[in-house]
């Protein structure tokens, strides 16, 4: 398949800096769909390395699914650490997903979880420690033979529709973002499009419109918490998470 076909949009890189931006400010819903609309992106990258190392993924206990669950962990790394001075988000999304991956065959990896208690836990996210084998009968009962692996989709026909449908997923998200955009006031659009848009500094903005960079920052902050805030954007996010 022709994997340009599938190029990152203007549209998709606008998305993933104001994304990020509100992700890094502790927006999960702003997480969720950055992670939703890089889908396609982790898949090729994390199939290539898969392709390629093969023998270490099995030597791990680690399977496809395994890797695109960790896509996420490299998503949210991402987002934590992106700033638009660093060049695209994809370009600094394609070290965090190298960087997920030896920290998953390190088994270095843990995730924070919510306990019956309420309390938060840290536990280990490598695979090994709570696997299941794919050729494992579904059931001790099961006299069909049938097994996890016989009930997966297959890679190729499942990555076809996820790229169609995550075009339509950005196309609709990035006409979201415009819209709750348009409440913001003049000052913070201008800031917000020129920050995470057309990547420029805030110095650079703050000389071009004459005033201080922190002034700038504040106006950032200000439109950032805005967005995160704006039901559109929450009920896109929840809806797409229905699905």
């Amino acid at each position: 398949m022709n994997t340009n076909a599938h190029a990152k949009t203007p549209d998709q890189q606008e998305c993933n800096k104001t994304l990020a931006a509100l992700a890094a400010a502790g927006d999960r819903s702003a997480l969720g769909q950055l992670w939703e609309i890089n889908r396609w992106f982790l898949v090729q990258k994390l199939g290539r390395w898969y392709r390629k190392n093969r023998d270490t993924a099995q030597a791990h206990g680690l399977t496809m699914e395994d890797l695109k669950q960790e896509g996420f962990f490299a998503v949210q790394y991402a987002a934590e650490h992106y700033s638009p001075e660093k060049g695209s988000f994809t370009t600094f999304l394609a070290i965090a997903v190298k960087r997920q991956i030896s920290l998953t065959i390190r088994g270095d990896h843990s995730m924070s979880v919510t306990m019956g208690n309420g309390r938060q836990a840290q536990i280990s996210a490598n695979p090994l420690n709570s696997c299941t084998s794919l050729d494992a009968p579904l059931s001790a009962d099961d006299e069909d033979g049938y097994t996890l692996a016989g009930l997966l989709p297959d890679p190729a026909a499942s990555a076809e529709f996820e790229a169609a449908e995550a075009d339509i997923y950005i196309e609709e998200l990035h006409a979201v973002l415009e819209d709750a955009m348009k409440k913001l006031s003049q000052n913070e659009i201008d800031v917000i499009r020129c920050i995470y848009w057309e990547g420029h500094e805030m110095t650079e903005i703050a000389t071009d419109k004459k005033i201080s960079r922190n002034r700038i920052e504040q106006i950032k902050h200000n439109a950032l918490n805005k967005l995160a805030r704006n039901l559109q954007i929450r009920r896109f996010a929840d809806a797409s998470g229905s699905k």
